[in-house]
C-alpha cells in the first residue's frame, strides 16, 4: 500500500495539498481528511520546501514556487511502518543543475526528513 501527497509551495510560503488518492482505491480527500500517515507526509513536502528557500536565502537569491510530490511505501512484513519515502521535488524557473545542488542542501538541513532515521522511545 502506498500513500501519496502532493503539495504546491509557492513564493510566499502559502502551500496547497492534496490527496490524490491511495494505490488501495481510496478516493481523493480534502487535507483536513488527512490519516496520520498522510500528516507524516505533508511534513516531510512541508519541511523539505521550507528547506529549499532557506538554502535559496543563504546564497541570496529569491524563492521559487515549489512543486513536491512525496509516495509513502508501507513495508511488506511486521511491525505495520513505511518502509521507504520517495519524494520528487520541482524548482519551478531554477536550471536543473542549480535545482539538484539547492535539492542537496535542502536535505542536509531538513528537520523532518533528518528525523525519520532517529530512535523513538516510548514511555512506559
Amino acid at each position: 500500500m502506498n500513500w501519496t501527497v502532493q503539495m504546491e509551495y509557492s513564493r510566499d510560503g502559502a502551500s496547497d495539498i492534496c490527496f490524490p488518492g491511495r494505490e488501495d482505491g481510496a478516493k481523493p480527500r480534502p487535507p483536513e481528511a488527512a490519516v496520520p500517515v498522510e500528516q507524516l507526509l505533508v511534513a516531510v513536502a512541508s519541511c523539505f520546501a521550507q528547506s529549499c528557500h532557506i538554502v535559496l536565502g543563504a546564497r541570496g537569491e529569491e524563492p521559487c514556487d515549489i512543486r513536491i510530490r512525496v509516495i509513502g511505501e508501507k513495508a511488506g512484513s511486521p511491525p505495520n511502518r513505511l518502509e521507504r519515502i520517495d519524494l520528487t521535488c520541482e524548482l519551478i524557473g531554477i536550471a536543473p543543475e542549480q535545482a539538484a545542488r539547492i535539492k542537496r542542501d535542502a536535505k542536509r538541513i531538513c528537520t523532518v526528513t533528518n528525523t525519520l532515521g532517529c530512535e523513538l522511545v516510548v514511555a512506559e
